[in-house]
């Protein structure tokens, strides 16, 4: 039973995305036809990168900013595609230059500093972003728990006293601002396990089990948790 209804989420999700790409296509072929009778426009080119980008079709994406580029057109949202498109084709470089200069406007920039975190990141510049991770959560308006998780990340990766420090730092201050958040107990959690500190982990998963709707694989780490620390009789 389990098996169908997996094949039957798994069918919806391909009508969905299929769905979604015929739609791009169709809004493509349309920006393209307009393009056609006026081939001098730049925003025109522009509205087609943003679809290209959408469509996952990143060389056409940048060949069209370029046209764009050179009819005239030159603003943060360009700069900002240029950074996105030239980083999925893992072309540092050119993203990271784009970046800096939307920064260089605005240091606050958000979608900036992530673009920024997520290249030094690939690059194993793991300092640099967890650095830029953070100033994405000093200037976010609004913050979502990935955000933490990318921070803690970089900070792990670091494999220094001062990345388990921040690692562990980041998700408790995400937990105090944004409350029991599933995803950043059992980060916190694992981490705590990795750094073979029992007893915060044994804190977190308590209160995991505080908050949880259904318990029993709550209690169920407990008791693993409890074995790691040879307390038999506990787990």
């Amino acid at each position: 039973m389990r098996r169908k209804i997996q094949l039957i989420l798994l069918h919806f999700i391909f009508c969905g995305v299929v769905l979604a790409h015929g739609d791009l296509d169709k809004r493509i072929q349309k920006v393209t036809e307009e393009i056609r009778l006026n081939r001098d426009s730049a925003g025109l080119y522009f509205n087609r990168a943003r679809l290209y980008f959408q469509h996952e079709e990143y060389l056409n994406c940048l060949s069209d900013l370029h046209k764009a580029q050179g009819l005239g057109y030159d603003n943060v949202l360009q700069q900002l595609l240029f950074a996105k498109a030239n980083y999925q084709l893992k072309n540092y470089v050119a993203a990271l230059w784009y970046v800096e200069k939307i920064l260089s406007n605005n240091s606050s920039h958000v979608l900036a500093l992530k673009i920024k975190a997520r290249i030094c990141f690939d690059q194993k510049e793991f300092r640099k972003s967890a650095l830029a991770f953070e100033e994405v959560l000093d200037h976010c308006i609004r913050s979502f728990p990935e955000n933490y998780l990318d921070a803690s990340r970089a900070w792990e990766y670091l494999h220094t006293q001062e990345g388990q420090e921040r690692s562990i730092a980041i998700l408790e201050s995400g937990i105090q601002k944004l409350g029991p958040v599933p995803s950043l107990y059992q980060k916190l959690r694992d981490l705590a396990i990795s750094y073979q500190d029992f007893n915060r982990a044994l804190v977190v998963q308590k209160a995991i089990v505080d908050h949880s709707p259904r318990k029993e694989t709550a209690y169920y780490q407990i008791a693993k948790i409890e074995i790691l620390q040879e307390n038999f009789q506990a787990a």
